[in-house]
């Protein structure tokens, strides 16, 4: 246990030297989306706030949006609050609709499988919570869930609605007025919630094969910060 702790004193000592997260805009769509991500709007300079919890995440304004983002070209700098308000792109086993996209408060989003605009938050992946991605000519992120109704022509994209009574992330069937396209940052460095400062409290582990790790907020890293 002396060890574990030598080890966890120089890796706190490393990470204090390490540069906090930073956002990068992704403006060419890669061969594999799996990440950690912001979904922003960069016109409105909001964040879509992932940990938002299942009653909030589909509310107008309140929890589900961070406002007032400062963007400095094409990068973010990370803070804590930004840390936690990630979402996650992960493979699924669909061919048509290759990936999820979960929230960091656990939730998968998607369509609804009505012809109504909206946004469905579910525990599991469920097929309208399959998605396929891709960034369009002008750098917006283009998420396309599975939508199963039948004989409905409308395809439905993640999009910000700026209406100030009705500031909300959700999947809409058409740009508008107050319908705008989003961008999408991914995440490098190190969360801001693992600084050197709250790594005495986070959980010290050794794994089988002898690897030390740190947990923090039920995620991973290895000494050196890198998430797992």
């Amino acid at each position: 246990m002396k060890k574990i702790y030598s080890v966890l004193v120089l890796a706190a000592a490393a990470m204090s030297m390490q540069a906090q997260t930073t956002y990068t805009k992704v403006t060419m769509a890669p061969q594999d989306w799996a990440g950690t991500y912001l979904i922003v709007c960069e016109a409105q300079s909001v964040v879509f706030n992932g940990a938002a919890d299942e009653l909030c995440i589909d509310s107008a304004g309140g929890p589900a949006i961070i406002q007032n983002i400062t963007f400095s070209g094409n990068t973010l700098e990370g803070t804590a609050k930004l840390d936690s308000a990630v979402f996650t792109i992960a493979a699924t086993d669909s061919v048509d609709w290759p990936w999820s996209i979960q929230s960091a408060s656990g939730l998968y989003i998607g369509h609804k499988d009505t012809a109504d605009n909206g946004l469905s938050a579910e525990w599991t992946i469920k097929k309208k919570c399959t998605q396929a991605l891709s960034i369009d000519a002008s750098g917006n992120f283009i998420a396309t869930p599975r939508y199963s109704t039948e004989g409905a022509g409308a395809a439905f994209t993640l999009l910000y609605n700026k209406k100030d009574d009705n500031m909300r992330f959700r999947y809409y069937d058409a740009t508008g007025k107050n319908k705008l396209n989003v961008q999408i940052y991914k995440q490098s460095g190190t969360p801001a919630g693992l600084a050197s400062s709250s790594m005495s409290r986070s959980a010290v582990k050794q794994l089988k094969n002898g690897q030390i790790i740190i947990v923090k907020d039920g995620k991973q890293y290895n000494v050196l910060g890198g998430k797992l």
